[in-house]
């Protein structure tokens, strides 16, 4: 369940026509404010449970998490300096993981593969959090 850029502007335009319309407004406004190029990972956090969704995309130099409320999209950028990252996998098929990062002004990120999704996405969520560790060292080279 990876996806670039595309990849997910292209999910969301299959959508209905309501959800197409509040979604072509936000990839909008995000391509006046972010190079889409310049994204090196996408983490869609809730998206599988009741709960808020979350978007967050990494850049080199930043990770920018995205939530709407009502009519309006908050946008949060955590620049990076030193990130600190900690990994979490528990034993077993289904695994739990969960990666914290630690940004230099004290901010925690959490991703966890069993309070992001629902039990049918845990594995998925699992490896893409497993992947988003991996790539996180080049950020700190």
């Amino acid at each position: 369940m990876i996806y670039t850029y595309k990849e997910l502007k292209m999910e969301y335009g299959r959508r209905n026509n309501i959800f197409r319309e509040a979604y072509y407004n936000f990839f909008s406004l995000f391509e006046d404010l972010y190079n889409p190029e310049d994204i090196k990972f996408i983490y869609l956090k809730n998206l599988f449970n009741s709960k808020e969704v979350e978007t967050f995309f990494f850049f080199e130099n930043k990770v920018v998490k995205v939530t709407k409320s009502n009519l309006h999209y908050n946008f949060e950028e955590f620049i990076h300096g030193n990130i600190k990252k900690f990994l979490y996998a528990s034993e077993g098929f289904e695994r739990e993981v969960q990666l914290k990062l630690f940004f230099d002004d004290q901010t925690e990120l959490l991703f966890d593969n069993y309070e992001d999704s629902n039990p049918d996405w845990y594995w998925e969520y699992g490896q893409e959090i497993k992947e988003l560790f991996k790539l996180l060292w080049l950020f700190n080279a």
